[in-house]
């Protein structure tokens, strides 16, 4: 493989692709070899920018004894690139872990692209900053002082959520207090209650946040917003129902709610997007079936069925129907198991 590799070298351009999957296998193995050509194609101007170095990174095990040489290549000097954000989450991560005791950012270099990151006002480059204020903790000061306050006036609120938790890490009240306050806007409560539970920090989550009608309700705006679905939270939503039941697919009695939803402005049509979701279990929306012009118990049996076929269940019908889903449905309810 390396011997093709180094053929194909000669016009990288070309066969791009084949290249970043094979530096994939090398940094799987973790031959002295094979990362060689990593590091040396993390400074190619043909190969920096691939978008497979996120994945290539994460091949190595924590426990893989070259990790300390890898980094030590890859930060003297740090490369430039899509490969140079990918090794920051990489080592972001390690850093967390523990996996790693000293941050290859945290040099002149390194503090240099962590603030052109936070102070870029392109928003295809947020993501960017976003990662520059994960690594924030391990960064020493002066000069961490300095990127937590660009990182907390940054204009994207992922990037200013990022350096509470930062801040929280580091043992500032002030960030705890702020992730705090999210907790109670139904479009970010998820995330802020993920990074204080990091924290070691849900004492401070305010009690008007631990309503289960609201934490359902955060869970499914936080759903509707993941880049896969909608891409952003809906501008309307509101209880359509809520029902404890025994739930087949779980074989457990839990709170179950739906949720009407509505985009006032969606795709090229501009027209508007109404949906309903459910949360309780696996939270999800079947967009193409699941409508507000059905009653509740025909839109918990399509869930029911959809459930049980996404958990491999045998129980689940051969086609996915209501009339399937009420019956799994009424004869799971206690009174009606003999």
């Amino acid at each position: 493989l390396i011997e093709a590799y180094d053929a194909r070298l000669i016009d990288p351009g070309e066969c791009e692709t084949d290249l970043l999957f094979a530096l994939k296998i090398f940094a799987r193995y973790g031959t002295e070899e094979g990362l060689d050509r990593v590091v040396t194609a993390a400074f190619s101007v043909a190969l920096q920018d691939g978008y497979l170095w996120a994945v290539i990174f994460e091949q190595l095990g924590d426990s893989d004894p070259l990790i300390p040489s890898l980094i030590r290549r890859l930060s003297t000097p740090l490369p430039d690139g899509f490969v140079c954000i990918a090794l920051l989450d990489w080592v972001n991560r390690l850093a967390r872990d523990k996996v790693i005791t000293s941050h290859p950012f945290n040099n002149r270099d390194g503090i240099d692209k962590l603030r052109g990151w936070l102070t870029s006002s392109d928003e295809d480059e947020f993501s960017y900053a976003h990662a520059a204020a994960a690594a924030l903790p391990f960064i020493s000061d002066p000069p961490r002082t300095e990127l937590l306050a660009l990182a907390m006036d940054h204009p994207d609120i992922g990037v200013q959520m990022e350096a509470a938790w930062a801040s929280g890490h580091l043992g500032s009240e002030s960030g705890i207090k702020f992730l705090a306050r999210l907790c109670l806007n139904r479009d970010l409560a998820i995330t802020a209650r993920t990074y204080l539970d990091e924290l070691n920090r849900l004492d401070a989550v305010p009690d008007a946040a631990n309503d289960p009608d609201f934490i359902a309700m955060a869970e499914m705006c936080d759903w509707l917003a993941h880049p896969q679905e909608f891409g952003l939270p809906p501008d309307e939503i509101e209880i359509y129902d809520t029902r404890e039941l025994f739930w087949p697919p779980t074989n457990d009695w839990r709170p179950l709610w739906l949720f009407k939803y509505r985009y006032h402005s969606t795709g090229d049509s501009g027209s508007e997007t109404i949906g309903i979701g459910m949360t309780g279990s696996i939270v999800f929306s079947l967009m193409d079936e699941a409508s507000p012009d059905l009653p509740p118990e025909d839109i918990y049996a399509l869930h029911c069925c959809w459930e049980l076929e996404t958990n491999e269940d045998p129980r689940a019908p051969a086609e996915r129907s209501i009339e399937a889903g009420r019956a799994l449905i009424e004869a799971a309810q206690p009174d009606k198991i003999e």
